[in-house]
């Protein structure tokens, strides 16, 4: 109830100002007025805005350390009041996940079962896996039925398929 008796006092006084600035009939020092006004209420909002984020992270939070000092536990007040600690993994884990390492396949190989080529010179491979790749750049790769090739992870998502007598490769994207 305090705050709002305070909020309509600001009220009150912040539209006495803008009117009084209204007033004033040089464009300059119209301007001037409402700017200076202006800097006045930003400065008084971040003021309020700081200490109530001051209060608000020493009254619903606290760190406290495990016995082992090997990851911090979070005790955080509820909305009844209660001290509630976290032993859920994803809280444990938060702001450290992306450290944690997947086994991610860098490279596969396979034998070539069937190539086919469209009459727009589009190239699919078909391999013994039963994946199936299409080419996607213009580069020349040498590859028969039965061949051994390798398909490998490169950077941003993409896949280069070929062959490791060859010292070439090409870009493809897995169709199936």
């Amino acid at each position: 109830m305090g705050m709002g008796i305070v909020n309509t006092a600001m009220a009150d006084e912040v539209t006495k100002k803008l009117e009084a600035c209204a007033q004033i009939e040089n464009d300059e020092r119209r301007l001037f007025c409402l700017d200076k006004l202006i800097a006045s209420l930003a400065s008084d909002e971040r003021k309020a805005s700081l200490s109530a984020a001051k209060n608000s992270a020493e009254s619903e939070k606290s760190l406290k350390v495990s016995p082992n000092n090997t990851m911090p536990q979070i005790a955080s007040t509820g909305r009844d009041g209660s001290h509630t600690e976290s032993s859920n993994h994803s809280e444990t884990s938060f702001g450290i996940e992306s450290r944690e390492k997947e086994t991610i396949v860098q490279k596969i190989y396979a034998t070539i079962v069937k190539i086919n080529k469209s009459r727009f010179r589009d190239t699919t491979y078909e391999l013994g896996n039963g994946q199936i790749w299409a080419k996607k750049d213009s580069s020349r790769l040498k590859i028969m039925k039965g061949d051994e090739i390798y398909i490998e992870r490169g950077a941003l998502s993409s896949f280069y398929l070929g062959k490791d007598s060859q010292n070439t490769r090409t870009k493809v994207n897995r169709i199936k």
